[in-house]
């Protein structure tokens, strides 16, 4: 009876963590420098109000989810200016 019981109370747990997790989307891109085209590392990627963060890796790439409203992607480093993109409707750049 106490192992149904748990089964019970675990079921709907795990449900509404897959219905979170769904709702998120997973952006991926690569980061170049506009002038020469090199790619970026290092460079801060920050999702809209989520603040949600992550860097890009060693050749410029980079992957985050992002929360359901999440519209804009921020990119900053200390030898760049920060620029913020749109996102909505997009999954990779």
């Amino acid at each position: 009876m106490k192992q149904v019981r748990f089964l019970l109370l675990l079921l709907p747990m795990l449900l509404v963590a897959v219905i979170a997790t769904a709702q998120k989307k997973e952006i991926t891109g690569k980061v170049s420098d506009q002038a020469t085209g090199l790619p970026l590392a290092g460079i801060s990627v920050v999702a809209g109000k989520d603040r949600v963060g992550t860097a890009t890796k060693e050749d410029g790439s980079f992957v985050i989810s992002v929360g359901p409203g999440i519209k804009t992607l921020s990119f900053s480093s200390i030898s760049y200016a920060t620029q913020t993109v749109d996102i909505e409707g997009k999954s990779s750049f």
